[in-house]
């Protein structure tokens, strides 16, 4: 492994001894500034997606609603799903809020130099350095970030002594 500039041991320890695998859990904030938030997603896209879904939600509409209604709107329309028996209602739900297609939830840096905090992640991932990322993130700036190191999402492992895939 190369000399890295940050010195970090307890990630860097391996085989025997006190060392548990290193899961990093990404949480709301991380792309802060970067994506829209919440308030402003559900006032843009609430209409449209009730409407593909055929499922409606008694969480009142207001022309700028606070950020927490987004979540109970999706736990609402995700319970409906589930009666449905959709197979999985929380991809539905973002698909119904064109969450994986459209390009201002990479935070406009899919081929440009991601941010300190993202690019960081996906150097610490590429060096082995964490285990399992789980990320609780709605966006995709995290994973720009690892496909900017090149590691490629959905794709056939390059046998390369560094990890190059990741779902």
């Amino acid at each position: 492994m190369p000399v890295l500039p940050h010195n970090f041991p307890t990630l860097r320890l391996r085989g025997s001894g006190n060392h548990r695998p290193s899961v990093l859990i990404l949480g709301a904030g991380m792309s802060y500034g970067l994506v829209p938030l919440p308030g402003p997603l559900l006032s843009e896209k609430r209409a449209e997606a009730e409407a593909s879904l055929g499922c409606a939600s008694p969480i009142p509409v207001n022309a700028s609603p606070p950020a927490d209604h987004l979540y109970q709107w999706a736990d609402d329309i995700r319970n409906q799903l589930i009666a449905r028996g959709d197979p999985n209602p929380k991809l539905t739900v973002a698909e119904s809020l064109d969450i994986p297609n459209e390009a201002r939830w990479l935070g406009c840096i899919s081929t440009q130099r991601n941010t300190p905090r993202h690019r960081v992640i996906a150097r610490f991932a590429r060096e082995r350095l964490w285990d399992q990322i789980w990320s609780l993130n709605w966006d995709c700036v995290q994973e720009s970030a690892l496909e900017n190191v090149g590691i490629k999402r959905h794709a056939i492992d390059g046998q390369m002594p560094w990890p190059t895939v990741f779902n």
